[in-house]
This record gives C-alpha cells, sequence and structure tokens, in this order.
C-alpha cells in the first residue's frame, strides 16, 4: 500500500486534564468529524496516521490518558441509533481539490508548535 493511501480511522480518546482535553480536541476537530464529543471519524495516510500520533503521545501524559486510533476495515456496516452522524456534505470528501494537503499542513503547524514549546 502507497503511503499516501489514504484509509478511515476511529479516534477516540479519554483524557484527565482539561487543558489537555482541550488541546486534543481542537487538533481533532481540525483533521477529523466528531461522531461524538471523544470520537472522531479521519480519512488519513498511514504516515499521516503515525505522525498524528506521535503529536497527540506528546500532548497526552501516559498514565493519566488513553487515546485510541482504530483503523476501519474496507467493508463494514454501521448501524445508526438516533442521527446519522455522517450525513452527506457533512464531511468534505475534498477540501479546495486536495484533503491530503489540507490534513498535511494541520499536522505540520501541530509540529512546528510543539517543537517551539521544547525550545522554550
Amino acid at each position: 500500500m502507497s503511503k499516501h493511501h489514504r484509509r478511515e480511522f476511529i479516534i477516540a480518546y479519554d483524557i484527565a486534564d482539561p487543558r489537555r482535553l482541550t488541546r486534543i480536541h481542537r487538533m481533532l476537530k481540525r483533521l477529523a468529524m466528531p461522531l461524538q464529543y471523544s470520537v472522531f471519524y479521519a480519512q488519513m495516510s498511514d504516515h499521516q496516521r503515525d505522525k498524528l500520533a506521535r503529536l497527540l503521545e506528546n500532548e497526552i501524559q501516559p498514565k493519566e490518558d488513553d487515546i485510541r486510533i482504530y483503523p476501519l476495515p474496507r467493508h463494514y456496516n454501521v448501524q445508526y441509533l438516533g442521527e446519522n452522524p455522517m450525513l452527506e456534505g457533512l464531511y468534505p470528501d475534498d477540501l479546495n481539490g486536495d484533503w491530503e494537503a489540507a490534513v498535511q499542513t494541520v499536522l505540520d503547524k501541530a509540529e512546528r508548535r510543539q517543537q517551539r514549546q521544547e525550545r522554550d
């Protein structure tokens, strides 16, 4: 599989500290569609998923927090009880022609912010 091939993921988290929770929630909202408050749906390459995991790992306290990134199988059947969060047009399959570049831009900005914080 190509390093740029997009896959679907579910990202879920449980963060103990409110400040860390806010940072992580904001980061994920720029990259993924919220399904529930702490559960997101994302389309990323494996390379982007690995980069996101490293960025998130630097934001959390491993003994207090938990983040999970689950790859979805190619074919799956979802049963919705209540409102379907995947309303047509809600998730931007194509952002200005290049969703892959948009995701990469958000990841790069977050990585630069972390590097600045480490230097300070």
